[in-house]
């Protein structure tokens, strides 16, 4: 048999209100709680606001003053690249007169030669010793001009060392600077902020403010110290093509006067050669007479001897006579060979000073020593 529905439970007026009275006590409650978390909500939001815009403010004025640290770096390597520039440019054009001035050391080397003279004349005189000191002396400034084009171009090496570091820090600088000039003009509401975490892993090995600063002046001071070593090698390098002129000038103007004495000195020999065979070649024609009248004379004392062969004056003046006929041709064979001395030492005398004076001086005029 089917069960009877109960009927609901009937609440009485006082239940009623009583139920309703709950219900609004709870909704105050519950606004009351919420507007203070709200007002809560509202003090926290301000605070961070503030707090967030005074971090900002900080950042800003970090970044401000890093972004004229940066600039301030940056010129002082501008400044720095510009000297090294100038100065590396300076010390190789002075490379460049180094090198001119070993290659012009050649052509005066080539013609310190005197050796094709002959005879009595091949003698180690003024002139030959001041040849050999000029080939020491050329030899010499040879050595010193390659020793210090090897020391400039060491030297120019650094430079260009010095001048790389400066540009790689440089670039760096620029990097830098343009990343934090972009950093200050980018809003806390931007979109597409990198992520704080990421930023963070990637300058993990992040220098301090004090090691990067060291770390440039450090690049500063090295390129000063090689800009300083490079106007010291350029100073030294001004010395020494002065002083290589002057020697080579000093030791070609004393070959010279040298050669010039000689030549001086081998004319008058020459003359007095030329004087002595003309001498000679007198004595020789006035010898040939005398023997010719000795053999006239001796002819003619024949004839009366061959028939008074008892007269013995006759034979002693032909003996006599024979006697000086013999010591005429004696002496004349004599003269004949001091004619040839004479001649073949003249001979000499002409080519010797035909290289003295033709070719040796007329090379030497060639020889231009010049400052580079």
């Amino acid at each position: 048999m089917a069960e009877l529905i109960k009927a609901p439970r009937m609440f009485t007026p006082n239940e009623w209100l009583c139920a309703n009275k709950n219900k609004y006590g709870m909704a105050n409650f519950t606004r009351e709680i919420a507007q203070g978390l709200n007002a809560e909500c509202d003090r926290a939001i301000d605070e961070v606001k503030k707090r967030t815009e005074k971090t900002m403010n900080d950042v800003d004025k970090k970044l401000d003053q890093r972004l004229n640290d940066l600039a301030y770096w940056r010129g002082e390597l501008d400044k720095k690249l510009q000297d090294n520039a100038e100065e590396s440019k300076k010390l190789r054009e002075c490379i460049v007169r180094l090198q001119k001035a070993l290659a012009a050391t050649c052509e005066p080397l080539h013609i310190t030669n005197q050796d094709e003279r002959r005879g009595i004349d091949l003698v180690a005189d003024d002139v030959h010793k001041n040849l050999l000191r000029e080939v020491e002396t050329i030899k010499g400034v040879q050595s010193l001009l390659s020793r210090t084009i090897e020391q400039a171009t060491e030297q120019y090496r650094l430079n260009q060392k010095s001048a790389f570091n400066l540009k790689k820090d440089h670039i760096g600088k620029q990097s830098a600077f343009n990343l934090d000039e972009y950093g200050r003009t980018v809003s806390s509401y931007a979109e597409n902020i990198p992520d704080a975490k990421k930023a963070a892993s990637e300058f993990a090995q992040s220098f301090s403010p004090a090691e990067w600063q060291t770390f440039t002046q450090n690049n500063l001071e090295m390129a000063d110290k090689q800009l300083q070593n490079s106007h010291q090698m350029r100073n030294l390098i001004e010395g020494i093509l002065i002083q290589v002129a002057e020697d080579q000038k000093k030791q070609v103007a004393d070959t010279n006067w040298a050669l010039k004495k000689r030549i001086t000195e081998v004319r008058d020999a020459k003359g007095k050669l030329e004087e002595h065979l003309a001498l000679t070649l007198k004595e020789i024609s006035d010898m040939e007479d005398n023997i010719t009248e000795l053999r006239s004379t001796i002819r003619a004392l024949n004839k009366p001897a061959a028939v008074t062969e008892t007269r013995q004056n006759l034979r002693d003046d032909s003996k006599l006579l024979h006697d000086r006929l013999h010591k005429a041709e004696e002496a004349l064979k004599a003269l004949c060979r001091r004619q040839l001395d004479l001649e073949e030492e003249i001979a000499n005398k002409s080519h010797t000073l035909h290289i003295d004076e033709v070719q040796v001086t007329g090379m030497r005029d060639s020889i231009l020593i010049q400052q580079y």
